[in-house]
């Protein structure tokens, strides 16, 4: 599994996301957006890693979003941040 982490998707701050690739060329992606009720929450834990390896040692990539969260971000923030990020991973 290759790691690609902390690549910047917009300009706003915390909006990164971190790639797992697999050794195969020709794969299928899973974007993961964390829970935390749009106030908490992170793209990376332990957790999160462990289901890139499981899921890249199928031949898949999975990308883990960070995002805007609440107080600093406010409604529709969130969704244009997640629209800018699967934007962003299917044009690079």
């Amino acid at each position: 599994m290759k790691e690609i982490l902390d690549l910047q998707y917009s300009n706003y701050e915390n909006t990164l996301v971190d790639i797992y690739l697999p050794e195969t060329e020709n794969f299928q992606t899973v974007v993961y957006f964390h829970g935390g009720g749009l106030e908490h929450g992170s793209r990376r834990n332990e957790r999160i890693v462990e289901l890139a390896k499981s899921l890249t040692d199928e031949g898949y990539a999975f990308a883990s979003v960070e995002y805007r969260m609440y107080p600093n971000a406010k409604f529709p923030d969130f969704i244009e941040d997640s629209a800018c990020a699967i934007r962003w991973l299917k044009d690079n």
